[in-house]
């Protein structure tokens, strides 16, 4: 099942949401001065920041730059989140898990982070696992709606419909005019009536 729903995930625009972050979570673009006065680190950071395919060129950037950042925490913390998602949405789910991982270890405020950490379980089907991360990440300040929508997700797959519902229907509140929830949701609504019809008493005449 996780085989057509994960590629959902990624078309509602989840992985590339978070892709979209690829700003310092002050709001502020990672500026290749920061960094080095080089033709090269500024060549990389363009391409890590502004990935959103996952190809090995991109990821390849991303690893450049980490070798070239030096001991900046926070800094190699969105980094590692960057190429964590890069990997997310290769589909090379162990190395996005240790990216993840490496982000909370240089930085645990990074949000994406705790986030990263709940797609990577819910896309290797440990529900439990991806449910735990989920809830850790939902009372964050932006990325709140993703981890309720990432808890939504872990909740149908694992069959808890009615509590999916709530989630979907949660997340699609905490981020007005966000379409994946309402999509998820108008899905489940479709297939409970469906199951209602299947099972409904067949009218006979007389």
């Amino acid at each position: 099942m996780i085989k057509s729903f994960f590629p959902k995930i990624a078309g509602t625009g989840l992985v590339w949401l978070m892709l979209a972050a690829g700003q310092s979570r002050g709001g502020t673009a990672v500026n290749p001065v920061t960094l080095e006065k080089s033709t090269y680190v500024s060549e990389d950071v363009q391409i890590c920041f502004n990935a959103v395919e996952g190809t090995y060129r991109e990821i390849r950037a991303c690893t450049r730059l980490l070798g070239k950042t030096g001991p900046r925490a926070a800094l190699r913390s969105d980094i590692h989140v960057r190429r964590g998602l890069l990997y997310l949405g290769a589909r090379r789910f162990d190395k996005a898990g240790q990216d993840f991982a490496a982000a909370a270890g240089y930085d645990d405020t990074n949000e994406f982070a705790c986030l990263g950490k709940g797609f990577v379980a819910l896309s290797q089907q440990d529900h439990a696992a991806a449910l735990s991360g989920f809830d850790d990440c939902r009372m964050h300040s932006m990325t709140a709606p993703l981890a309720v929508y990432g808890r939504g997700a872990a909740r149908e797959l694992s069959g808890d419909l009615a509590g999916a519902k709530q989630d979907y229907g949660r997340a699609a509140r905490m981020k007005t005019g966000w379409e994946a929830p309402l999509r998820a949701l108008a899905r489940l609504e479709t297939g409970s009536k469906r199951i209602v019809s299947r099972h409904r008493p067949q009218q006979h005449g007389r």
